[in-house]
């Protein structure tokens, strides 16, 4: 798939900032509500033959991410040439009733697509670490099949990294408390990276807060800050480092960065999600009079 990507000069993109966007190629779009409808703010006039709305029963949540999926829909939707709409979601017997929201869509009926098979291949294993046996669930006789025996030598984390080794899983846990243990846990059995960017990150803000990935290309501090200055002494910091990095650098263009903050005072009533919220605002102004040429002169 990848070869013929590169054959018919198709681009991946997830992110409305992305430098591939100045240059003309296919594009596949790969991006949340909130960044789709931030895209057609920016490229209001580029051209899009499909949509795909995958878990597109979230529409109906309450919540204030429901409102980019109506906002996507409409920008689109108003288009003269209008991309064709997909709506799929799991577990839903009424898929077609999200055309609806498209006007002037006709004979729904005809165009919907309802099935209870998943196209989703599970393989079901048991790990039970009491009796050090991994078993796999068989859905044709319904029961559990004995397939290994544990090492009696290694625990639970040892099967952990094994599992994880050379690529990314995803762990659930039943409760918050045990994320933070396992998490740590597993950190204190890895060796340290030796990464001189992210100890400079952590020496800067190890004493006033902490930092953290919240997907894609985007990070979240949550951090002390000086009322003189009111939390702009950290985004100079910021903005600063990437001046450094890119006089520094051998790159043909220049990396650059948006950054946006919320101020929490002790006694303001906000939640950490609405103060979150409010710094992504901020950082999207920012964003809106950033400079598209990102290549060094």
């Amino acid at each position: 798939l990848k070869g013929f990507f590169t054959e018919k000069d198709y681009r991946i993109v997830t992110s409305a900032g992305a430098v591939v966007l100045k240059d003309y190629h296919h594009f596949i779009f790969i991006m949340t509500p909130e960044r789709m409808a931030y895209l057609l703010t920016l490229y209001s006039n580029m051209p899009l033959d499909y949509i795909f709305i995958d878990e597109a029963h979230k529409i109906s949540s309450k919540d204030s991410r429901s409102a980019f999926y109506y906002s996507v829909v409409e920008k689109l939707s108003a288009r003269q040439t209008k991309p064709k709409f997909i709506f799929a979601s799991p577990n839903i017997p009424n898929p077609e009733i999200y055309l609806q929201l498209i006007p002037d869509s006709v004979e729904v009926e005809k165009n919907k697509l309802s099935t209870n098979y998943t196209p989703v291949s599970q393989m079901k294993i048991l790990v039970d670490i009491n009796r050090g046996e991994v078993k796999y669930y068989d859905s044709i006789r319904r029961c559990l099949t004995y397939a290994a025996k544990l090492d009696p030598n290694e625990g639970f984390y040892d099967l952990i990294r094994k599992l994880g080794e050379g690529s990314k899983n995803l762990i659930y846990c039943h409760s918050k408390a045990r994320v933070t243990e396992y998490a740590q846990r597993l950190a204190d059995m890895m060796p340290p990276l030796n990464d001189p960017d992210l100890d400079a990150l952590s020496d800067e803000i190890k004493d006033v807060g902490i930092a953290r990935r919240i997907g894609g290309d985007e990070d979240a501090c949550i951090m002390k800050y000086q009322p003189a200055d009111d939390g702009e002494g950290i985004l100079n910091k910021i903005y600063n480092r990437f001046t450094t990095f890119n006089e520094s650098s051998d790159k043909p263009y220049n990396v650059t960065v948006s950054a946006g903050a919320s101020l929490i005072g002790a006694k303001d009533d906000i939640t950490l999600k609405e103060a979150l919220t409010q710094a992504d605002e901020k950082l999207y102004e920012v964003k809106k009079f950033r400079k598209k040429d990102v290549a060094k002169k």
